[in-house]
């Protein structure tokens, strides 16, 4: 009898290890498969980079809300052959009007039409214009992010 003991005792404590061994297994997967799905994912980040370049812009071009007519956008970031940025300052009170860019014009085009690989962004800010007397103006600042393969 005592044989007999011994096997059963044999086959309890390997069927106990293969379900150890089972519930390792789907463990491993089940983490393996989350692990890998969010650092697989895509994540489109170029709306986060117009809208910090828009601030960083703001920021640079009209320093406490007031601007200098002949500001630069040079100044403000480093091109890039992937950005299109453009900023349109326009007086409520008198007839000034400045346009200036910076980047890829083609953007602004694929911007108009409503191309999908190309994240375009239009920002008004109301500022103050420092044109010989104060005046009351908007500064429109349109950027255009075409890093579809890098940043997706």
């Amino acid at each position: 009898m005592t044989a007999l003991n011994r096997k059963g005792q044999i086959l309890g404590s390997s069927i106990t290890l293969g379900w150890r061994l089972f519930l390792i297994a789907a463990i491993a997967l089940f983490v393996a498969l989350t692990v890998g799905s969010i650092f697989t994912a895509k994540q489109d980040v170029r709306p986060a980079e117009a809208s910090v370049l828009a601030n960083r812009i703001m920021n640079c071009i009209a320093e406490g809300g007031m601007v200098e007519p002949n500001f630069n956008l040079k100044d403000c970031f480093t091109e890039d052959s992937e950005l299109y940025v453009s900023a349109n300052l326009t007086s409520m009170d008198s007839n000034f009007s400045r346009f200036i860019f910076s980047g890829k014009p083609n953007l602004n085009v694929f911007c108009n039409i409503g191309d999908s690989n190309v994240y375009c962004m239009d920002q008004k800010y109301y500022v103050l214009i420092n044109n010989q007397n104060v005046e009351k103006g908007i500064l429109e600042i349109k950027i255009g992010v075409n890093k579809h393969a890098s940043n997706v």
